[in-house]
């Protein structure tokens, strides 16, 4: 087992049998529409990590910067 990647990665795509068309026309819609929200949820995390930031939490939190 290769401990230097992710569970997920290990073995990917072994022994797994090309999908149809069908299939494959609805994954890439699923990754279309994830990836159109990805701008999205940029916007709404970037406040909130700016402001954790400014607020330097991690001292709050016992942890060094």
């Amino acid at each position: 087992m290769d401990r230097t990647r992710a569970p997920d990665e290990q073995d990917q795509g072994a022994g797994l049998e090309p999908v149809g068309r069908s299939d494959a026309l609805r994954l890439t819609d699923q990754l279309r529409a994830a990836i159109s929200e990805a701008p999205r949820a940029a916007v709404a995390l970037a406040q909130p990590v700016r402001d954790a930031h400014r607020a330097r939490v991690w001292v709050a939190l016992g942890r060094s910067g």
